[in-house]
């Protein structure tokens, strides 16, 4: 992430980033980010960055139904920031 946001230092208005419990092969992980959003707006150069966390047991959240379901929670982010149907987003991973 530290490469990323020197790319993209004060280039996003707002920015959505959804961490999950489990990795895509529904492997446990641990929240790396999830209490350090004051980092992240100092890295990207906004203060307004939504980090949610995402953690579902049931069985029809594995595989890329998981990452589905997981980029339905960065729409949901960016529409609690705002976002307009003229606004331009960028959605990765």
């Amino acid at each position: 992430l530290d490469i990323a946001g020197t790319e993209m230092y004060g280039l996003f208005e707002a920015i959505v980033f959804v961490e999950s419990n489990r990795t895509q092969t529904f492997a446990q992980r641990s929240f790396l980010r999830l209490h350090h959003a004051d980092t992240m707006k100092q890295l990207f150069g906004t203060n307004r960055i939504q980090i949610r966390a995402y953690a579902d047991e049931r069985d029809r959240s594995r595989g890329l139904n998981r990452e589905h379901i997981q980029r339905a929670e960065v729409l949901k982010g960016w529409q609690e920031l705002g976002m307009q149907p003229e606004d331009i987003a960028i959605l990765g991973d």
